[in-house]
């Protein structure tokens, strides 16, 4: 019998155990996920192999293996299946779906890789969306917050010293990311619609203009400051009832420290809401 290695054993355990009104993140090592099999890329499907030789540096082709191979395991623990019976492929717009040779699977994923690192995110019931971003210190924020962010948040990224505000406008970025990725439209959705406030270091809610596409009421932000130079957010509903996240550390430098337990509310915005005007700017 083969022994399953102690990485790919854990996040298979802790799937197993992750409740309905729950949501798993779970962040690793891409280098460490390789190490898991010898073949790692005999897992994926032939789409996924050929996807996979598309990238031109051996890191992203390796984050986007390690990435696919961990969303099969966790799978594998929720559903108390072998990996083997788990497939993966992107509906219309490029969201990731679990299969099997039955059907699709009733779990919700997503994932989100950078800087070497993966995360994943697996649902029983409702969607969720991740992000994960590396920060570089040539980050052009002129250039980017006037296609990202609200004025609102342009306006608190402005009053920050210029040292701190590419941590800030990537906390922004990812948290809008990981929205978009749950609700499932991608960024062609207009970002300036989306604003975090407070801007930093702590907001309080998401709020989103009325009107804004595929977003319904229920949906939870965890949102915390970059560490050690990531950026992660997790974003998630449930058709009714409260939700809790689950974060698990599975090797690499720790990026959960500062999420918030509980998380933030997704708001939509209403003309006649005059309170988001006397929020503090950060």
């Amino acid at each position: 019998m083969t022994t399953l290695h102690p990485l790919l054993a854990r996040i298979t355990a802790e799937a197993a155990c992750l409740g309905g009104d729950e949501v798993g993140v779970w962040l690793a090592d891409s280098r460490q996920v390789m190490a898991t099999l010898a073949a790692p890329e005999l897992a994926l499907n032939p789409a996924e192999r050929a996807r996979a030789a598309g990238f031109r540096l051996p890191a992203d082709r390796a984050m986007f293996v390690a990435a696919h191979l961990l969303a099969r395991y966790a799978a594998a623990g929720a559903l108390g299946w072998s990996p083997t019976h788990i497939d993966l492929a992107g509906d219309a717009r490029g969201r990731p779906r679990l299969l099997s040779p039955w059907g699709p699977l009733g779990l919700d994923l997503s994932l989100s890789h950078s800087g070497g690192r993966v995360a994943i995110a697996l649902m029983r019931e409702g969607r969720c969306g991740v992000d994960l971003e590396h920060h570089r210190d040539s980050l052009p924020v002129a250039c980017l917050s006037p296609l990202a962010c609200s004025p609102h948040e342009q306006a608190g990224l402005a009053r920050l010293a210029p040292s701190a505000r590419g941590l800030a406008f990537l906390a922004l970025w990812t948290g809008k990311e990981a929205l978009l990725k749950g609700i499932g439209v991608g960024v062609v959705a207009d970002l300036t619609h989306l604003s975090l406030e407070p801007v930093w270091p702590a907001p309080a809610r998401l709020v989103a203009d009325a009107g804004f596409p595929g977003l319904e009421r229920g949906w939870t932000l965890w949102h915390g400051r970059p560490r050690h130079g990531l950026s992660l957010a997790l974003a998630a509903r449930r058709p009714r009832g409260p939700i809790r996240a689950r974060f698990s550390h599975l090797g690499g430098p720790e990026a959960f420290a500062d999420m918030h337990s509980k998380g933030i509310p997704v708001v939509m915005r209403t003309e006649s809401d005059t309170s988001l005007a006397q929020m503090p700017l950060s």
